[in-house]
């Protein structure tokens, strides 16, 4: 329970580990916490990173997403999304990867896919 003083029910400090929100819903934002902004045109089937750097630099640091993207070779609009920082640690990566039928011993995968040959879809 907070009260007026922003004081705790026992007096003490109500914030007491309270830390600052991160803002992630802008441009400046996502470049500040080492995210990254992606840009994907469904008619070419093309991935582009946006280089948030350049877009704080030029003063659009603090435009909120979500912002209207073009592709440059077609002109259809780009749909976004938010990727976070990659992990540091060597041998990792920031997604979960798809586990291949190769990977699971033989007894795992079903009848019906190890006799039809298919490739690794459990």
């Amino acid at each position: 329970m907070y009260t007026e003083r922003g004081l705790g029910s026992r007096g003490e400090p109500a914030h007491r580990y309270a830390r600052g929100m991160i803002d992630l819903g802008s441009i400046a934002g996502l470049h500040a916490h080492d995210h990254e902004l992606h840009a994907y045109c469904t008619r070419c089937d093309r991935w582009v990173v946006l280089d948030l750097a350049a877009m704080v630099r030029d003063g659009h640091g603090e435009r909120r997403l979500p912002i209207t993207v073009r592709c440059r070779h077609c002109g259809e609009v780009g749909r976004l999304q938010v990727r976070p920082p990659v992990p540091t640690r060597v041998g990792t990566v920031g997604w979960v990867m798809p586990v291949a039928a190769h990977e699971f011993p033989c007894d795992v995968l079903s009848e019906k896919t190890s006799r039809h040959g298919t490739d690794g879809i459990i």
